[in-house]
């Protein structure tokens, strides 16, 4: 009798083990596909990235906080972030009653107002305007005086037509 017991005991422990690796063997390969799979997806985020960073540093490339020849203009007026002040001073004029004093339109559906503004280097602005239904881009020329305070003039414009 001991010795069938001896035979069971090792008959339910070779199953149990057997069964064991099995699982073991099908987890692993379930991970294993898994890892691989994740490492697919990082490195395809990873050129997603590059490509990403590749069309930041073309953007941008045309604004002034990227360019060191420009910023140098502003040396003498002891300004920490031009762009910040010129782009402010600009989204001010549109709290002016009525249409924004800078676009050269008057609005068909309201009042047309500066909704996105790129400063481009020491001199100009590229700006885009809307009244909520017809819209447009200019390009805007400025200077800061002594005292901060930022002069535009509208050197071209476009008004987009509706379809």
């Amino acid at each position: 009798m001991k010795k069938n017991l001896y035979l069971y005991l090792f008959v339910f422990s070779a199953l149990l083990f057997l069964f064991q690796w099995v699982s073991g063997s099908r987890q692993f390969s379930a991970m294993d596909k898994e890892i691989r799979s994740q490492k697919e997806k990082i490195v395809q985020l990873q050129d997603s990235l590059e490509g990403v960073s590749e069309e930041l540093s073309e953007v941008k490339y045309f604004t002034l906080d990227n360019n060191e020849e420009a910023l140098s203009y502003f040396d003498e007026l002891s300004l920490s972030d031009p762009s910040a002040l010129v782009r402010d001073q600009l989204m001010d004029t549109n709290a002016q009653a009525g249409s924004n004093p800078i676009v050269p339109f008057q609005g068909m559906a309201g009042d047309f107002k500066i909704n996105r503004v790129q400063v481009m280097n020491h001199k100009f602005i590229l700006a885009d305007f809307s009244d909520g239904t017809n819209w447009g881009d200019m390009l805007i020329r400025y200077e800061i005086d002594n005292e901060k305070k930022v002069s535009f003039e509208v050197i071209d414009q476009i008004l987009y037509p509706q379809p």
